[in-house]
């Protein structure tokens, strides 16, 4: 056995990492940017969506990306801190 931590466990320390450092800093607290960004949306799309509709669909779209380059790293780290982050928007939600 490798002392090495299987790969899941290095990309979701990443996404952690990601998601609570640098895109925590970039973009602000996450709940309430996804709530931004359904304010957003709705205002375009005359929809109502909540944030934690808002992450799952930015799931979508690192999904959609992932089905073009199945091995593209940061689709899957995007995608672990998406769901991270509906999880955070239907506790406030």
């Amino acid at each position: 056995m490798s002392d090495q931590p299987p790969d899941r466990a290095l990309l979701l320390d990443e996404a952690k990492a990601l998601t609570c450092g640098d895109r925590n800093a970039a973009y602000g607290e996450p709940v309430a940017n996804m709530a931004h960004i359904a304010r957003i949306f709705n205002a375009v799309t005359g929809h109502n969506l909540s944030g934690r509709e808002v992450a799952i669909m930015m799931d979508c779209v690192k999904q959609a990306r992932r089905a073009k380059n199945i091995t593209h790293r940061d689709s899957y780290l995007d995608s672990m801190a998406y769901v991270g982050i509906a999880y955070e928007c239907a506790l406030v939600e």
